[in-house]
């Protein structure tokens, strides 16, 4: 804590000259240059683990299928909507099987950054999906702490991309209140001593 040897006030016995000349602490604060940098969100953006995924999710003779997951990888490919959505469903798929779930986060939390040239409607339902999913504690993502942290870099790519998802943006009342659930979940899976 930066802020742990800060006194709350001074004595009032001591003077302004007094308090001139008092030694000061040490700084004893860690430097986070890396950190400090940041001006937007921090967005989980490493694509070196698209090749790994795939070969652990669609079988070598799948190629039309490996192919388009495999534009994950670059950052510079037009995504049409149409392509970004058989991308979403295909991961979804993996998702709610159960088969592969944390190759398949993996790469959603890529996904989800990704904007198609019109619509944004299917990392809507991705990213919905996940938050179900967290919500009701449905085993193929809290039954590994892996798959769990996952989940949760989906969703913070998705409401740190360029085009947040609708459910994150106006909340109705109800959505409102899963949101806030989501939020207690999160803190709650942050520090899970509490």
């Amino acid at each position: 804590n930066p802020w742990a040897n800060i006194p709350s006030s001074l004595p009032s016995s001591l003077s302004k000259a007094e308090t001139a000349e008092a030694p000061t602490a040490p700084n004893t604060a860690k430097s986070t240059p890396l950190l400090d940098k940041q001006t937007g969100p921090l967005l989980s953006t490493d694509a070196k683990v698209v090749s790994a995924c795939v070969s652990r999710l669609v079988p070598d003779e799948n190629d039309k299928q490996r192919d388009v997951l495999f534009k994950l990888a670059e950052s510079n490919h037009t995504w049409e909507e149409e392509e970004l959505s058989a991308v979403h469903q295909q991961l979804m798929s993996f998702v709610e099987s159960g088969s592969g779930v944390s190759f398949a986060l993996m790469l959603l939390r890529l996904a989800v950054l990704q904007q198609p040239t019109s619509g944004n409607a299917v990392s809507d339902k991705s990213t919905g999906m996940v938050v179900e999913m967290l919500l009701e504690e449905k085993p193929q993502l809290v039954s590994s702490a892996t798959t769990k942290s996952m989940a949760w870099c989906v969703l913070s790519n998705a409401v740190g991309s360029k085009n947040p998802p609708n459910w994150f943006d106006g909340l109705s009342e109800s959505t409102n209140e899963k949101f806030l659930r989501l939020i207690d979940l999160a803190l709650n899976d942050g520090n899970p001593t509490s």
